[in-house]
């Protein structure tokens, strides 16, 4: 629970230096603002007192430094949400090619699409096709909506320069999330 303090706080940093005439009206004086719950920039992400899914999955894995940057953060939080809406049935090719998936399948389909893409909702459109991912939830799929609205050239960069590290950081925030659901009892 520290991490997602933490996340909170820096989402009201992100805010202040993004937005700084929103930022007194907006800010929650106690507990969870009413709605939403964490800003992305100018735009917001969440309702009725929850935070978005992406922070819930980043909290899982308490030891994780956060990401400062902005640009990095959409980004993390991108290839999170493309990981997490795999498919991975027998009715798509990643299911049987799992043990090449987090050294070769999901870096090269993120640095790939990156090369072809002039905005986020190009990049998104691409990788998700190349790997069969969907958000999953209505929830994932309003995050994603907000993220896709972002800056696209600095997120861009991220994913391009820095794919090896964000597929690092979601591969520890995965195992993180499957490891709290089995201790939940809820399994995999």
């Amino acid at each position: 629970m520290a991490n997602l303090s933490q996340h909170l706080n820096m989402s009201d940093f992100f805010l202040k230096i993004q937005c700084p005439r929103q930022y007194q009206s907006r800010r929650p004086r106690i507990g969870w603002p009413v709605r939403p719950a964490v800003r992305y920039g100018c735009l917001m992400v969440g309702g009725r007192g929850s935070p978005p899914v992406t922070a819930r999955w980043i909290a899982a894995a308490p030891a994780l430094p956060l990401l400062t940057d902005s640009a990095a953060q959409v980004a993390e939080r991108l290839v999170l949400l493309l990981h997490f809406g795999v498919d991975w049935s027998d009715k798509n090719w990643v299911g049987a090619r799992r043990g090449e998936y987090w050294d070769s399948l999901l870096p090269s389909r993120v640095r790939l699409a990156t090369y072809s893409s002039a905005s986020l909702h190009q990049w998104w459109s691409a990788a998700s096709a190349r790997l069969g991912s969907t958000p999953r939830t209505n929830e994932q799929r309003d995050e994603l909506a907000v993220l896709l609205t972002s800056e696209p050239r600095p997120v861009l960069r991220v994913m391009r320069d820095q794919t090896t590290a964000l597929t690092l950081r979601t591969r520890i925030v995965a195992d993180a999330v499957r490891a709290s659901r089995v201790a939940d009892g809820g399994g995999q």
